[in-house]
């Protein structure tokens, strides 16, 4: 057996008057047999209402709008009819806002924040809706280019990736050219090449980035395709990996994250120097190098102050011997690529204790926020 329940709706009779001696009985003679068990639970007896209170099924939704531009709220409710409607800006009544939807005037910059609100009422009583906000936008503002497409270098056969970082009122729309020529589908604020091939060496990539208020092209971002398959000498080089490999040391304080932006992936090396010390750097060990052997050296990078980095590498322990030249390179507040060619000294055989390690401590200052990304050492 289970439970149910069960109900009636009746009309008293019998009486004139109110009465207080009522008697509610369940009456179980007629019914029931030697052994039998009730159960009952939950008695209820209420008066029964004819008109059911308003219930707002759809609140306003917070609106936007230009200067100049009407902003019109919603309200669906149900509820014994008719139904009454008084909308209210910032807690006061607006006089004749009196149905479902409320169109505003022509908006002013003053309207912006303005909360909107409507009390639906009927015979039953009133619920007041959900706040809206209204807010006003000034005129659009023409797009802008915060980070250019930088240079790439891939094999053939690899892809190779052009970013552009723009600003502007919204919608941006996107159109990259390769050679100055329409790409056809390249309309994101990102662009992947085909796999290419020798002759994509050289193009130029540039992209044209627009909204209501006009438009603006980029920089030329150069291709490179190289011939030969190099192999870098360094792991985890686009930090896609977290930061695996790669160690973070400062004799003051700091913190080392792998997050965006990515120039190559989603993800690069994210440096804060929190507080100054004399010694700041990223390292990794364990590079394998050849004595007396060309190599080539690239990264992208940048520092929201533009602090700039010293690139050494040296033996990893005592007595720390210089492998290549320092590269001291001037940072932008926006990535760029750095390269460097060198050949190997210091050593007569094979070693593989090398260690690269990107020097902060000149130059940074409390506050700082450095990005390196596309970590790579080659041979020639």
């Amino acid at each position: 057996m289970i439970w149910q329940t069960f109900n009636i709706e009746f009309n008293s009779g019998g009486f004139t008057g109110t009465v207080n001696d009522g008697r509610l009985r369940f009456w179980l003679a007629p019914f029931v047999t030697p052994g039998d068990i009730y159960y009952i639970d939950d008695i209820r007896l209420e008066k029964a209402s004819s008109s059911d209170l308003p219930t707002i099924t759809m609140h306003p939704s917070n609106r936007t709008v230009n200067i100049g531009q009407n902003a019109t709220f919603t309200v669906s409710a149900t509820g014994t009819a008719p139904l009454g409607y008084q909308w209210k800006k910032n807690g006061v009544n607006i006089a004749g806002a009196t149905n479902a939807s409320y169109t505003t005037p022509s908006s002013i910059l003053s309207d912006n924040g303005s909360t909107f609100v409507v009390n639906v009422t009927n015979i039953a009583g009133s619920v007041l809706g959900n706040p809206a906000i209204l807010t006003v936008l000034s005129l659009p503002v023409a797009p802008n280019i915060t980070m250019h497409p930088s240079n790439r270098t891939v094999n053939i056969g690899q892809n190779a990736t052009f970013t552009v970082s723009a600003t502007g009122t919204a919608p941006l729309s996107y159109q990259w050219k390769k050679n100055g020529v329409n790409i056809a589908g390249a309309t994101n604020a990102s662009y992947t090449t085909p796999s290419s091939i020798l002759s994509d060496n050289g193009s130029t990539f540039v992209v044209n980035v627009t909204n209501s208020r006009g438009s603006i092209m980029s920089k030329n971002a150069t291709l490179t395709v190289l011939v030969a398959t190099s192999i870098n000498l360094i792991k985890n080089p686009g930090f896609e990996s977290g930061t695996t490999s790669w160690l973070f040391y400062t004799s003051g304080s700091g913190t080392f994250t792998a997050a965006s932006p990515g120039i190559e992936g989603t993800k690069s090396a994210n440096l804060i120097i929190n507080s100054e010390g004399t010694n700041i750097q990223l390292y990794q060990t364990g590079i394998t190098l050849e004595p007396n052997t060309r190599y080539r050296l690239s990264f992208a990078a940048y520092s929201t102050t533009g602090h700039d980095v010293t690139v050494r590498l040296f033996k990893h322990v005592s007595p720390f011997t210089e492998y290549m030249p320092d590269f001291e390179v001037n940072l932008a507040n926006s990535w760029q690529t750095f390269t460097t060619e060198f050949t190997t000294t210091g050593f007569s055989g094979t070693v593989n204790d090398g260690r690269l390690m990107l020097w902060l401590a000149p130059f940074s200052v409390v506050g700082d926020r450095y990005y390196f990304d596309d970590i790579r050492l080659e041979k020639v």
